[in-house]
């Protein structure tokens, strides 16, 4: 994806993002589709194995890192939690180590998963060690 591809990608996202949080907050949202659900689609496909694992946690990480804090902490209890879900224990990793920064840290502490699964657990386990 070349920088210009995610910078729409990213500004798309999170106009979705902003009209839907509108229109639960009970804001005046328009009836006719987002232009921008594109964006949020991507994403979904992105996650349901259309990139490598690798790479649509490239696109999240840098999704998280240009997101208004509002949104950090739903990119990880949506797409970051199910990316984690399908692929933690091969990113994990990866993971471990972009939680060094604040707002991946603050995303990954969104991602909910049942204690069983074990990229919940190798994830936890190698973040304090």
């Amino acid at each position: 994806m070349t920088n210009h591809e995610f910078d729409a990608l990213a500004a798309a996202y999170f106009r979705f993002a902003a009209r839907s949080d509108a229109k639960y907050r009970g804001g005046e949202v328009l009836d006719e589709p987002s232009p921008d659900t594109w964006a949020w689609e991507h994403v979904d496909l992105m996650l349901n194995d259309w990139h490598t694992p690798s790479e649509a946690l490239d696109i999240l990480l840098r999704l998280i890192a240009c997101a208004p804090l509002q949104y950090v902490a739903k990119l990880g209890a949506g797409p970051l939690e199910t990316l984690v879900g399908k692929h933690g224990d091969e990113l994990v990793d990866r993971l471990v180590a972009a939680a060094q920064d604040e707002r991946v840290c603050l995303a990954l502490v969104q991602v909910m998963l049942a204690r069983s699964d074990v990229s919940w657990s190798t994830l936890v386990k190698r973040s304090t060690s």
